[in-house]
């Protein structure tokens, strides 16, 4: 079990090296979330998510994809102010809407403390807590 950021998180250290690759100065906060980081076994066959509140969202989008990540399809992932990015089994979910930031957080400790195991049950949670969002199945 790792702490990072005050959090027990069952993410593998190595993790935590690879994330610095969007570089520090993008964002202002981050947190673990997803299945991975969520439920209790944790979820080995999946990949590996971190939320981050970018200062701008156009910037990190620019550092981000310069650094070799791949942005998710925008149908599927896109809404508002926040994107999805993909980088071997790490994925970086990045937002500049505080609110969004915030309340991606609450579902996710949410689902953590209930240890929702199934999937739409989690997505159940954060559509409650955050709203409904294109993309979610």
């Amino acid at each position: 079990m790792l702490v990072y950021n005050g959090r027990r998180s069952n993410v593998s250290p190595s993790f935590y090296i690879k994330i610095m690759n969007i570089p520090k100065n993008l964002y202002t906060m981050s947190f673990p979330t997803g299945s991975n980081y969520i439920c209790n076994p944790p979820v080995e066959d999946t990949d590996i998510d971190t939320m981050y509140l970018v200062k701008d969202l156009y910037e990190a989008d620019r550092q981000i994809l310069a650094d070799g990540w791949t942005a998710c399809d925008k149908s599927e992932y896109e809404v508002g102010n926040w994107r999805a990015y993909r980088k071997d089994m790490y994925n970086a979910i990045i937002t500049n809407n505080y609110d969004h930031f915030i309340k991606f957080e609450a579902a996710t400790e949410l689902a953590k403390k209930y240890n929702l195991l199934d999937k739409e049950e989690r997505i159940e949670i954060f559509e409650i807590v955050i709203g409904k969002q294109k993309g979610n199945k």
